[in-house]
């Protein structure tokens, strides 16, 4: 007979010594520990608390005041554990009560001990199985909720990035403006002190709406739709920005050294690849600050290995791992933390991203030494010569040029009166504008004969959108439409998300500095062969 060697505790409660005595010896014989039978209910619920049991063998009349099953529904209600009953009775009454508790398995007097060792068998995979379907289920559930919040998370970020891009855009062109004024006034060492004092506060905040643009820009990556399909990455910027979202983290606890190669472009998700490197970077965080740690630095690295692939390595000087810990930190739901600080979700979802883009994720640890995580990635296919032909086709995006761009007649569709003054501000000098607050007034000028060499427009209007003002275009007046650029403060839906897509190099994301501007409708002009010519002048605010 083959013995089980789990070592599983069995707790036999029967009040007829001589059957509990020879159940606890071929139970022993079987390979499983009893080390102590009881009589009574009361004595079943204190070795119960003692001994922890795997399973339990109950008869339904005991002496005392609880019967078996009493006593078997007030053990149910304190410990997940299995339950077969033992009984010599089998009137139809008895069994209807057992029913209700559920039982595992049956068991008549006298037990055979084939009958015995079947039912221990049953019992033990039966409540496993059961186990782990409500794990399962419990994991499902807590995937289902953790899915919620980071949607939530996303429309939130979403709406924040969009909401602060308009305010930011002005506040970032005013003051390149009042920089570039000042600047063209005074010289440094001729300029009185005030003016040096004004030109570094406005310096200083620069740099503030530099980090608040920045922010933006990260939250902007986090919200976009996950769904959307793989593109060119340049591993180092992912980086890089994801180093900057959780720098609030890595300062409290840790140095980061970077270490970073040209790499070639991995096709991937943004926002996920940005997800696993966020991950790893704050786990090693944590584990620098943990006790044990053999000090505090974290190493950010990134080449090529011999085989092409795109490698990253994080590594941290944390308090490590055992091989045990290490067999299972890919494991859905497995955590070291204390209860409440950690789902056990994050090391898995960065294995499930890594793998989806054909790459693999692998950890080396040692226990006082600490870890390092490495990813390794497919570099993306070179972009094909009929690819890189599209690029010189009109519709395509072109190289930068320095050659100076004609003035152009430009319509300025935005429904935020500051923006339209700060575009006005940033290129009236080089341009000829028109400017309107909405796509109605838009389609009302085009409708009348006017004619634009550009039309700068604000994606999200109030009411009708740019989308429906591209769209309204292409039907009346195609020539128009193909002449629109697309201003946006984030594009957080799908569909806007798409529809950008479908515009390469034909939208300017806010905020924007006056040298993007520019250069951007230098671009789109160019594209066109413009020239200059006699427009009518118009100022049409809004």
């Amino acid at each position: 007979m083959e013995r089980p060697d789990s070592g599983l505790h069995v707790l036999v409660i029967e009040d007829e010594r001589v059957v509990a005595k020879d159940l606890q010896l071929t139970l022993t014989r079987l390979g499983y520990q009893v080390p102590i039978t009881v009589a009574t209910g009361a004595a079943a619920l204190e070795a119960a608390s003692q001994h922890c049991p795997d399973l339990l063998i109950m008869d339904i009349r005991i002496e005392g005041e609880l019967d078996g099953i009493q006593t078997a529904a007030l053990l149910r209600e304190h410990f997940d554990v299995p339950l077969i009953f033992l009984t010599a009775y089998a009137d139809q009454a008895t069994v209807a009560r057992a029913k209700e508790l559920e039982p595992e398995a049956y068991l008549l007097k006298p037990v055979r001990l084939d009958a015995l060792r079947s039912a221990v068998e049953i019992a033990l995979h039966k409540h496993h199985t059961a186990r782990s379907q409500r794990e399962r289920e419990r994991n499902m559930q807590r995937r289902l909720e953790l899915a919620e919040r980071l949607t939530s998370l996303g429309t939130v970020a979403a709406g924040v990035a969009h909401e602060v891009n308009n305010p930011l855009a002005f506040v970032i062109a005013n003051i390149d403006f009042a920089l570039g004024e000042l600047q063209s006034r005074t010289v440094d060492h001729g300029s009185p002190v005030w003016m040096r004092e004004l030109l570094q506060a406005l310096g200083e905040a620069h740099s503030g709406a530099e980090r608040v643009r920045q922010i933006v820009s990260e939250l902007r990556a986090f919200s976009r739709p996950s769904g959307t399909r793989p593109e060119r990455q340049n591993v180092n910027n992912v980086l890089r920005s994801a180093i900057d979202m959780v720098a609030h983290e890595l300062r409290k606890s840790a140095r980061v050294r970077t270490d970073l190669s040209e790499v070639p472009a991995v096709l991937a998700n943004e926002t996920r690849l940005s997800q696993v490197f966020m991950n790893l970077l704050l786990n090693a965080a944590h584990a620098v600050a943990a006790p044990g740690a053999a000090g505090q630095e974290i190493s950010v690295h990134s080449c090529l290995d011999s085989d092409g692939r795109v490698v990253v390595e994080v590594e941290d000087q944390g308090c490590g791992m055992s091989p045990e810990v290490q067999c299972r930190i890919f494991d859905p739901f497995f955590t070291t933390k204390q209860a409440g600080e950690g789902t056990g979700l994050g090391l898995a979802i960065c294995r499930g991203i890594v793998t989806s883009l054909q790459g693999e994720l692998r950890v080396h640890s040692c226990e006082g030494v600490g870890s390092r995580f490495t990813i390794r990635l497919p570099r993306a296919p070179d972009v094909s010569p009929e690819l890189a032909a599209v690029s010189s086709s009109p519709g395509a995006p072109l190289l930068s040029t320095t050659t100076p761009s004609p003035r152009g007649h430009i319509l300025v569709v935005d429904d935020e009166p500051l923006l339209r003054a700060v575009v006005a501000r940033m290129v009236g000098d080089e341009h000829e504008l028109t400017l309107v607050e909405s796509a109605e007034q838009a389609l009302a000028l085009i409708d009348s004969g006017e004619r634009y060499d550009a039309i700068l427009c604000d994606l999200m209007l109030r009411r009708q959108s740019g989308m429906d003002l591209h769209a309204a275009l292409l039907s009346r007046h195609a020539d128009q439409a193909r002449r629109m650029l697309f201003v946006t403060g984030g594009a957080f839906t799908v569909e806007a998300a798409e529809f950008l897509k479908l515009m390469p190099r034909r939208h300017l994301t806010k905020p924007f500095t006056a040298e993007e501007l520019l250069e951007t409708l230098q671009q789109h002009l160019a594209r066109w062969g413009h020239t200059a010519r006699p427009t009518r002048a118009s100022q049409m605010q809004g």
